[in-house]
């Protein structure tokens, strides 16, 4: 590797925004070596509703990022990667064939460019515009083959393939370049945050195996199924953490804050929860946080089974944010009985693990990997450095792992 390379990400959740620096070593570790957050404001279910109000939290958040770097190099997050999450994000699927013009016959880089820039186009539309793209099978004169590397072994004239598109609402990335370029960044890529979870909490094994990944967050859950290394399927529930706190602060005629403690709080063990010196019965509390966490539940099983991922599931099903609360995990193990459902918080070690794999974005941090390995709202911003990392190095794996714009800010 010809020089270090600093990369920097801002996950714009509804209830937290998450600023962190991650520094890119010689041997492909990804050292993160600033981190900082703020409370969320005018950004509500992954909508920017206030610009003024979230231009002011993320520049908090950055600030307290940039306070944070352990380094002796003073540090300014200009050029970042973004998050986006929920009603904004769809995925589509498509095919498309180019042709192998070469006189040998033997399919090159070329044909998986012309690929490439054949999905950018279907998948660009008026209103939508591509974030991610996967190549999910490859076929060669009508046989099919499953990757990127068995075709570049091989000679043929057409060159099939079957894309997955993770897709943007324009105006909505539109919103959130301008508002975070008003509060000093310019977003270089956006990444969906189901998208970036399976980067920090699977493991490379888990995510070729056939492992989903579930991110409740404050206004939105979101999911993605990963296989051979790569995202086949995705989707979006506009139900999050902060429905079920309305829903308790209306039934139990509380304040929206004292409803998030109560909520936070209440353990099903108990028959009693006491939040600001009132005592509120467990089945009451059980009784509202049920009816919201079954809602989740079952949409996401429907998709997954409507889908025919089900019996794909060989990993076993990841749940970080709010999901990864008692609650949320006891109703997916009901639902899902045959698969092992567990919380998932980042793999991120003390110390550079001494690897000879070559993967590149394997997180590390002497200064925070206790923190992050017990804190599942982490796990996005994380995900979102070693994205970055991956992408930027691995221009020609574009079709296998994901297409934008990668940059180098030293």
């Amino acid at each position: 590797m010809a020089k270090e390379k600093i990369y920097s990400a801002i996950d714009l959740g509804s209830q937290t925004i998450r600023a962190a620096i991650g520094r890119l070593q010689e041997d492909g570790s990804l050292e993160v070596i600033g981190y900082g957050t703020a409370s969320s404001e005018g950004i509500i279910k992954g909508h920017i509703e206030d610009a003024n109000a979230a231009q002011e939290a993320i520049k908090k958040a950055v600030l307290a990022a940039e306070n944070d770097v352990k380094t002796r190099l003073q540090y300014q997050m200009e050029e970042i990667i973004a998050s986006v999450t929920g009603s904004i994000i769809t995925g589509e699927q498509d095919v498309t064939t180019v042709s192998n013009n070469t006189k040998d016959g033997h399919i090159g880089e070329k044909v998986l460019s012309d690929i490439d820039a054949a999905f950018e186009d279907l998948f660009t539309h008026k209103d939508r515009k591509p974030i991610h793209i996967y190549v999910t099978e490859y076929s060669v004169d009508g046989v099919r083959e499953t990757s990127q590397s068995s075709i570049l072994e091989m000679n043929g004239e057409k060159i099939g393939a079957k894309g997955f598109g993770i897709l943007g609402d324009t105006a909505m990335l539109d919103k959130f370049a301008e508002t975070l370029n008003n509060a000093g960044h310019t977003v270089e890529i956006f990444c969906f945050d189901a998208v970036a979870d399976g980067y920090s909490v699977l493991t490379p094994e888990q995510r070729q195996i056939g492992s989903l990944v579930i991110n409740a967050g404050a206004g939105s859950t979101d999911f993605a199924f990963w296989k051979n290394g790569i995202i086949h399927f995705i989707g979006s529930f506009p139900v999050g953490g902060d429905h079920i706190t309305n829903d308790l602060a209306l039934g139990l005629n509380m304040p929206f804050k004292a409803a998030e403690e109560l909520k936070c709080q209440y353990d099903k063990n108990e028959t009693e929860v006491r939040v600001g010196g009132k005592l509120y019965k467990t089945r009451s509390v059980d009784t509202i946080v049920q009816a919201r966490t079954e809602e989740t539940v079952r949409y996401i099983a429907d998709q997954i089974k409507q889908n025919g991922m089900l019996s794909q599931i060989q990993g076993g099903i990841f749940l970080t944010g709010n999901a990864a609360r008692s609650s949320f995990i006891s109703y997916m193990r009901r639902e899902f009985s045959t698969l092992e459902v567990r919380n998932a918080y980042p793999i991120i070690p003390a110390e550079a693990e001494n690897s000879d794999t070559g993967e590149i974005g394997r997180l590390y941090s002497p200064y925070y990997g206790n923190k992050f390995q017990t804190d599942s709202g982490s796990s996005t911003i994380l995900g979102m450095l070693a994205y970055a990392a991956k992408e930027d190095l691995h221009p020609s794996k574009k079709s296998s792992s994901g297409i934008f714009k990668f940059f180098n800010l030293l």
